[in-house]
């Protein structure tokens, strides 16, 4: 097993993204999640669960495992096509909280155009092990799974429709399509 190089982890969540590009890979790549059902409209987190799309976030001020936790539709047909070791912010130590951004920026490169979703779990198993201290500061570990399509299927219309939420607005994929 390899030895993680969490420096220049950090260095790259540092780096500050082109806002298009973002808005561009955040209107085609999408968060998903892992929950179980309980009931008709009754879900729940859970690491073994199910991938699900879920609601649209802002992409750079709030995580998505934060926001609505009510899954929109089952994510199915993905396929595994990287997963990459990862850093993330936080304000509070014990909450892990990745945005969009964030799991976006550790892309690996020669995928993109492939990519559709991904999700992203702490790598950390006791709370003393969820922080690791850097040069550019003290970030939670991560893994951050990327996936695609199956030959042949699509992503449900209302998840490649839906719009992205960043710098104060909420942006169609259309006018994003246009930049």
């Amino acid at each position: 097993m390899s030895q993680v190089d969490y420096e220049e982890l950090a260095n790259i969540l540092k780096e500050k993204m082109d806002k298009v590009r973002l808005l561009k890979l955040a209107a085609k790549i999408k968060p998903v999640v892992r929950f179980v059902q309980n009931g008709q409209n009754d879900f729940a987190f859970d690491d073994n669960g199910e991938l699900y799309y879920i609601q649209p976030c802002n992409i750079r001020t709030e995580s998505f495992l934060w926001t609505d936790q009510n899954p929109i539709c089952k994510a199915v047909k993905l396929v595994k096509l990287a997963e990459v070791d990862s850093l993330h912010t936080y304000g509070y130590p014990l909450l892990f909280k990745p945005s969009v951004e964030e799991c976006l920026k550790y892309l690996p490169n020669g995928i993109t155009d492939r990519v559709v979703a991904f999700e992203v779990k702490p790598t950390y198993e006791e709370v003393y092990q969820a922080v690791v201290k850097t040069e550019n500061g003290s970030f939670h570990k991560g893994k951050t799974t990327f996936y695609g399509l199956e030959e042949g299927a699509k992503v449900p219309e209302e998840i490649d429709n839906q719009p992205v939420r960043a710098f104060g607005d909420i942006i169609k994929k259309s006018e994003i399509e246009k930049m």
